[in-house]
């Protein structure tokens, strides 16, 4: 017994402290998120002074927890909203429910979010990337880019996409039934995309001309779910 308290005995034991200690803070402590994969539609907080952020995050809204006790001001949400239809419009009404249902729910932060998503989701059809358009999309939305892929690939053809930038994004329409919400944006952006075939043949589009593409894409999610994320439930081209 009286080894244990040993000098000797007593410095190994707080040099073996020491480094658990600092293994500790190298290696940290498992959390039960360890590599679990991004998903861009979850809106993360981070804690202020965190400049970095992370650029695969889609700050959409996120639904609040079941019960929350919300003020007149985040209910009834600030009038009138920019880009979001005239006060006491059809549009702005349906908005403002949404935000009832949804209290995290706010225009200018779901398009700031759309924007995001959109360019996320032309280049992930560009590169074939099945797993990130999963996260993005409604099945049956996804069910269409994954056979439109698939036909590409067999065909042996390579798309190429390069964004200039998105000129506007404008919600157009919303709609709420019971816990289902969606909301319809209008996007007018600049791009070049061309597709070429093994030997580098141009099949379709011009790799040298930038054009405008007006897309009119609708996102929706149940605002009783646990899963925060907006989906794309519906896409219209009206080029």
């Amino acid at each position: 017994m009286q080894e244990i308290f040993d000098p000797f005995n007593l410095i190994i034991i707080a040099i073996a402290v020491v480094i658990f200690l600092r293994l500790r803070n190298v290696l940290g402590r498992r959390d039960g998120h360890e590599n679990r994969p991004l998903d861009p539609f979850t809106r993360t907080d981070k804690p202020d002074g965190d400049e970095k952020g992370s650029s695969n995050v889609i700050p959409l809204p996120t639904s609040s927890p079941a019960g929350r006790e919300t003020d007149k001001s985040a209910k009834d949400g600030p009038s009138p909203w920019n880009g979001a239809g005239a006060e006491d419009t059809p549009l702005n009404r349906t908005l403002r429910q949404i935000a009832q249902a949804d209290p995290e729910f706010e225009p200018e932060k779901f398009l700031d979010g759309a924007k995001m998503a959109y360019e996320m989701i032309v280049q992930a059809f560009t590169q074939s990337d099945l797993e990130t358009l999963k996260n993005l999309l409604s099945r049956e939305v996804y069910a269409g880019f994954e056979s439109s892929i698939h036909d590409r690939e067999k065909q042996g053809a390579v798309m190429q996409t390069e964004f200039i930038g998105i000129d506007s994004a404008d919600i157009v329409d919303a709609e709420k039934n019971g816990n289902e919400v969606r909301v319809t944006v209008k996007f007018v952006s600049e791009l070049i995309q061309f597709t070429s075939d093994k030997d580098g043949k141009v099949l379709e589009g011009e790799p040298d001309v930038v054009r405008e593409v007006v897309d009119i894409w609708t996102f929706g999610r149940d605002v009783t779910s646990r899963d925060p994320n907006w989906k794309l439930d519906a896409t219209e081209s009206a080029n």
